[in-house]
């Protein structure tokens, strides 16, 4: 730049010209005139892609030199889909895999309570595995049921504090319920979790979760049904009052059970 130059708009020493980026580029930073009569430049525009790489659905951080996703998107260029807290709104999840995170930035807020319903089948095993975790001790807590509601009875886990990464827990009733709250002081970064629904390779925990009935929702065929998804006979699975149909086609109570008609 120089006195003459229409772009800018003082040459005097000791003034400012600051500066934007075009299109493409990101960063900024401004001119100082300096005693010398030359420009003294701070900050500087760079593509974003010598940085950071590709950020698919987010930005590059400069000053981090990572992306920063954009909601329910995480991983290094933030392609992988994620369900981030949506602050008193239960998130009802049904794919066979996924994850969730409390928030894709470096610290929670105060005041949430997230709410992640994993729903599956009986006959499967829904399985949470938690990255790093990190949350206030005293006071803010990722706590796990079995049921779609919270429920004190249904209870898995509570976790609070700072955890290595690896926590796993499980559920076989055909739900798996996250709760994270958090007080109003102090904050940290939370957590990310990647869960898995299988199917079981046999009927012990849909026999553990429904004390050796047929699920109430379900009559023979559908039951059938089930059974064969899981590698078992309808003889393995269904043993309570409500599978007559079955003892009337033949079907026999397997071994070590006996029908309650």
């Amino acid at each position: 730049p120089n006195a003459t130059s229409p772009r800018y708009w003082a040459t005097t020493y000791g003034s400012v010209c600051t500066f934007g980026c075009v299109e493409g580029f990101v960063g900024g930073g401004s001119l100082y005139c300096s005693s010398s009569g030359q420009w003294s430049p701070s900050g500087s525009c760079v593509d974003p892609l010598l940085v950071c790489g590709v950020c698919v659905h987010g930005q590059c951080d400069l000053v981090s030199r990572k992306c920063v996703c954009t909601a329910d998107w995480t991983g290094p260029n933030c392609t992988e889909r994620s369900y981030w807290c949506t602050n008193g709104q239960p998130r009802v999840l049904r794919e066979a895999s996924g994850i969730i995170q409390v928030t894709g930035r470096d610290l929670y807020d105060n005041g949430l309570y997230c709410q992640w319903q994993i729903a599956s089948t009986p006959g499967t095993t829904i399985t949470l595995t938690f990255g790093a975790f990190s949350s206030e001790s005293c006071c803010d807590f990722a706590r796990v049921y079995s049921t779609p509601t919270p429920n004190n009875d249904a209870i898995l886990v509570t976790y609070g504090g700072t955890y290595p990464a690896g926590l796993t827990v499980s559920s076989t009733s055909g739900t798996l319920l996250v709760v994270f709250s958090t007080d109003v002081s102090v904050v940290s970064s939370g957590f990310t979790a990647r869960w898995t629904i299988a199917v079981n390779s046999n009927c012990s925990a849909w026999l553990a979760e429904d004390r050796n009935q047929c699920p109430a929702d379900t009559v023979s065929n559908a039951s059938a049904t089930l059974c064969a998804a899981s590698g078992c006979t309808a003889m393995d699975c269904c043993y309570g009052s409500r599978c007559s149909a079955w003892f009337g086609l033949g079907h026999q109570c397997g071994s070590g059970y006996a029908r309650n008609a």
